[in-house]
């Protein structure tokens, strides 16, 4: 096992993205029960529940109007080129330049379930007003992402910059549900200790993802098993020289 300190990969990158995902987490949350000094608390324990969805209601309508927008942007990429003529073919890296701007609803729609079955799961049994400013601040990770990968031109770790903020914000609204469904009060935790719950929020969307506690990463491991018992064939003679030259 090696731990990549260079290159595309490099580790460094992607434990800077979990030190500023964490900080923009931590602020957001303070600066949300700063503002509002009463959380709302569950959705559905509100006297007008439809007044206390307003923030989740306006975050799932950006989202959606975001993905439409960067499914247009990888048309209006694609048009320019077979269609209008607006981009002249030899002056684009071809596949390079669709499959980059393909990737600007990709993403999103990848995490499309998790993200909106967490928003609106936590702003009715956890707490309305911190997951509506979440969801708000996930729809503007959405457009700064694909800038990120405009820069970039594909995937490397550099990306954590921009991802690990996101994956702490679901993390913060599917621990919130958690703690309500245990009898818990997730509001009034954020509320007393902000900085604490936020980091153990944060924490648990970032590991679930990666490496993908808790089922993930032993699952990766019970498929290279089973794919080394049942179908890995040993190279022969001839591939392994083709492998070397």
């Amino acid at each position: 096992m090696q731990i990549p300190l260079s290159g595309p990969f490099n580790f460094l990158h992607a434990v800077g993205g979990i030190v500023l995902g964490l900080i923009i987490n931590v602020l957001v949350v303070k600066l949300t029960v700063s503002h509002y000094g009463t959380l709302t608390g569950p959705a559905l324990k509100a006297a007008d529940i439809a007044e206390a969805c307003n923030l989740s209601v306006l975050a799932t309508v950006g989202w959606c109007i975001v993905y439409w927008n960067m499914i247009g942007a990888n048309v209006c990429c694609i048009f320019s080129i077979n269609a209008f003529k607006l981009i002249p073919e030899d002056k684009v890296n071809q596949p390079a330049f669709t499959n980059v701007a393909s990737r600007f609803a990709g993403n999103s729609a990848e995490h499309a379930p998790v993200f909106l079955a967490a928003l609106w799961v936590s702003t009715m049994f956890s707490d309305a007003t911190t997951t509506g400013i979440l969801g708000l601040c996930y729809v503007g990770q959405r457009l700064l992402y694909p800038l990120v990968y405009m820069v970039l031109g594909g995937f490397t770790f550099q990306f954590e910059y921009c991802t690990q903020m996101g994956y702490g914000f679901i993390g913060q609204m599917l621990l919130g549900c958690v703690v309500q469904s245990f009898g818990g009060d997730w509001a009034a935790l954020v509320t007393k200790s902000p900085i604490l719950y936020t980091l153990y929020g944060f924490l648990f969307g970032s590991l679930a993802l990666f490496p993908a506690l808790p089922f993930g990463a032993p699952y990766a491991a019970i498929h290279y098993g089973i794919h080394r018992s049942l179908h890995f064939k040993e190279p022969n003679a001839e591939e392994i020289r083709r492998l070397v030259a």
